[in-house]
């Protein structure tokens, strides 16, 4: 993979995570459960698969008519290491990445503050 594309991707993946992790970037669920975002005119969907047997974190990027016109995963980026977090890697920051855009999408952090308020601490 050319260099310039990979520095791209890598900058798409930190400025995603650090979207996701600040609340400002809505994901929802497509059909088979999978976090995505709609930003522009594009999808952008999270998935894991493998990669002759090991774990490998996948990103799309979709047109408006579901064309999916890039594919990155973490091993694409394995020359370069993140800027943004403590990870070393971008696997683990793309495995990050997924978990935060699937809590959102599911409303975890909301239910847990919905369920903490309702049991109101002055019980204990």
């Amino acid at each position: 993979m050319n260099d310039d594309v990979a520095k791209k991707h890598a900058a798409l993946v930190e400025r995603l995570y650090k979207r996701t992790n600040d609340k400002s970037l809505k994901w929802v669920l497509d059909d088979s459960r999978q976090p995505k975002a709609e930003l522009g005119d594009y999808t952008l969907t999270l998935y894991d698969g493998n990669s002759r047997g090991n774990p490998v974190e996948y990103l799309t990027i979709a047109t408006q008519y579901n064309e999916v016109i890039e594919t990155v995963d973490d091993e694409d980026l394995s020359e370069l290491t993140p800027k943004i977090s403590k990870h070393d890697s971008y696997y683990p920051l793309m495995e990050e990445l997924r978990a935060l855009a699937f809590r959102q999408a599911v409303g975890a952090d909301r239910a847990l503050d919905d369920l903490l308020e309702e049991l109101d601490d002055d019980d204990l």
